[in-house]
Formats: structure tokens, sequence, C-alpha cells
């Protein structure tokens, strides 16, 4: 993030990510306190936003002059709409093409006229007539839910940054992207494994890998250091595993502790 909510989405950017990884966590927040989150990033005076909720599909909607920020909420364990997206993995048209989870896709219909509101009212720049640079994040489901809905805006959007996703969509669906997608995934969280490939999912975007030494691996990973990170997890419990490494403050811990990038392996 070259500046005060100036975003780098064309390469990687730490502190892009860890904006977006720290949004992405406060997105869970009830209103009142994610106006403490704005306040403790020093951003409360820089940015407006409004709280979308219906039927359990929850996210952050904000604004400035320059930006449009989605950040979609993810699962919430106690939250029986949440959960029922989260298994309903049958595919279905999607609206710009391909298939996606039905589910996931549930979950974006039952706020996406909301969205659509506010990016009509909120998402053009007023002094210029133009339409501001658009951004959606979010984890777990929440994460599932941003990249459909990158898609469903389509050369609107800007970017998008995914923590902990599970795969949205089939082959065809994610050709319909038309903005860099920065999908994280620390080590073996089990999240991002499903729904399988088996079922004709597919994942969307660049692959930054969290290995376990929480060093990010962007691009071409080598499988065998993912392997490794798998078996070492079996002996040595400060590694972390499956469900931990889901939780979307270690994503977030990861990224700003991190001083060594690698390109590719």
């Amino acid at each position: 993030m070259s500046g005060l909510l100036n975003f780098v989405v064309d390469k990687f950017d730490t502190s892009t990510a860890l904006f977006f990884s720290k949004l992405s966590s406060a997105s869970y927040y009830s209103p009142k306190s994610f106006t403490h989150f704005l306040r403790k990033e020093d951003i409360i005076d820089h940015l407006h936003y409004q709280f979308v909720d219906n039927n359990g599909s929850q996210a952050y909607v904000l604004w400035n002059d320059e930006n449009f920020i989605i950040a979609f909420r993810g699962t919430q364990p106690t939250e029986w709409a949440d959960i029922k997206s989260d298994i309903n993995f049958w595919k279905r048209p999607a609206w710009e093409g391909g298939k996606v989870h039905t589910g996931f896709a549930k979950y974006v219909d039952e706020i996406w006229d909301d969205i659509k509101k506010l990016f009509f009212e909120h998402g053009v720049n007023p002094k210029n007539n133009k339409t501001k640079k658009v951004y959606l994040t979010g984890h777990s489901l929440g994460a599932a839910a941003a990249t459909i809905a990158t898609a469903r805006l389509g050369t609107f959007a800007t970017g998008c940054f995914t923590y902990g996703s599970p795969r949205a969509g089939n082959r065809a669906f994610t050709k319909t992207i038309k903005c860099p997608v920065w999908r994280f995934r620390n080590q073996r969280d089990l999240v991002t494994r499903v729904p399988t490939t088996f079922m004709g999912f597919k994942h969307v975007g660049k692959f930054c890998y969290i290995d376990g030494k929480h060093e990010i691996r962007i691009g071409a990973v080598n499988w065998t250091r993912v392997f490794k990170d798998g078996i070492a997890s079996l002996f040595n419990k400060t590694v972390g595993d499956g469900f931990v490494d889901h939780s979307i403050d270690d994503y977030t811990k990861y990224i700003k502790q991190c001083d060594t990038i690698h390109k590719k392996d």
C-alpha cells in the first residue's frame, strides 16, 4: 500500500495484503466494534461505511472519494444460514458464465441488491463521474462470496484479496474474472481444499502460500514443500493443523510478521 488507502493490485504488496486481511477479520465484528477497528487503524475519518445484513448474509461496504470496498463476512459456526451455505455444494450456472457453488452464490444473492444500491450511490466519483476503484475481500465463506461478487462486477472490479478461500466455481467460471485476485492459504488450511477438484471446482487467482516457516511463496509453489509441511504437522504441533491454520488471525499475524517473500520455488 503506497499511501493511506492507496492499494497495489498488479504486484504483491505486503501492506495491501495486510490491510485486507485485517479488514476481513473486522468483517466479523459488530458495527460498534467495526467502528473501533477503523479508529484503531486511523482511517475512521477517511471512510464511510454501511453494514448490510439479510437472512444471514453479511458484509461491510466502505467508500471514500477514490475507493469502494466490499468486505464479506465469513462462516460463523453458530449461524445456521452460514452452515447451509457451506454445505450446499451443488453447482449452478453463474450469471457471468461457468458454474458456481450454489450455497456460496445464494449467500451473495441475499445482499446483492443492497450492495448494488450502495454501488450506484457511492461507487462513482461525483467530481469526475468515473467509477471508483472497487476492491473485494473476505475470509472463508466470505472469501468465496468475494470471488463470486468479483466475477459479477466484471470490469468494474479493481482487485480481490481472499484468505482461506474454498473453491467457488468451475474452470469456466474462473476465466470470467477480469481483475487480479490474490488468494492466500495458510499452511494446511482445510477449508482451501474444498469443494474438491474431483467435483469440478477450481481455485481463482494468484496463489500466495504461507509455509511452515511462515514465509510467503507466490505463484508456482513446489507441492513437495506443501506435502512436507503436512508431514511436519503430524510431529510438531507448533506447525499447526488444518483447522487452526484457517484462523483469520493467523493469516494477519503471519503476513504482518513475514519478511521473506518468494516469487516462486
